[in-house]
């Protein structure tokens, strides 16, 4: 990203880099209009920016756009084909326009080219179980906790669709695992 100062359209005379930390975090803080301001002003100064449409995408969605998002993570995407966080931002937002098969398969290829990506991986189980293919599930969710054994949100969700297969006593030992980890997490008490 460039390094130039962002025009005073929004009030800030801050290196470009600066303002897109700023909108992300805004994003994360739940402030939308802000960070939705910031990453407007972003794509004027600087509109060929692979991660401010990406994360411009992945403002949409949580603001329910979910048309608009996958067109700002499909543009990113294109900018960065290599990024996996463009491809699974772009997943989010066709898993979202309920093109649930085409998330699948790009969630496939980003793990086939990052088989390390702990969140590709997360978001491909997820969005198995969410079709119903919870067997398929269970096999990335273990793949998960290979990469991450501590990954409590993994393992809650393992533990569920266990639960959901009939498999009481593996789903039982997921919880138990969860609970030894963060004896406060809601979801596995």
């Amino acid at each position: 990203m460039e390094t130039q100062t962002l025009s005073p359209s929004i009030g800030l005379q801050l290196p470009t880099e600066d303002v897109y930390q700023l909108a992300c975090n805004q994003l994360m803080e739940g402030r939308l209009e802000s960070a939705e301001s910031l990453f407007n002003a972003l794509l004027k100064e600087i509109p060929g920016e692979a991660k401010v449409h990406g994360m411009f995408g992945a403002l949409r969605l949580q603001q329910g756009r979910a048309q608009e998002a996958a067109v700002m993570c499909q543009q990113a995407h294109a900018m960065d084909p290599a990024s996996p966080l463009h491809g699974i931002n772009l997943a989010s937002a066709l898993f979202a326009l309920e093109q649930c098969n085409e998330a699948i398969q790009l969630l496939r290829e980003v793990c086939q080219q990052h088989p390390t990506h702990v969140l590709a991986h997360y978001n491909q189980a997820h969005f198995l179980f969410e079709m119903e293919r919870a067997e398929e599930a269970v096999k990335v969710y273990e793949t998960v906790l290979a990469l991450d054994p501590k990954h409590l949100n993994a393992m809650n969700n393992l533990g569920t669709v266990l639960l959901e297969l009939g498999r009481y006593v593996d789903a039982e030992a997921m919880f138990r695992r969860v609970l030894e980890l963060d004896s406060g997490h809601s979801s596995a008490t």
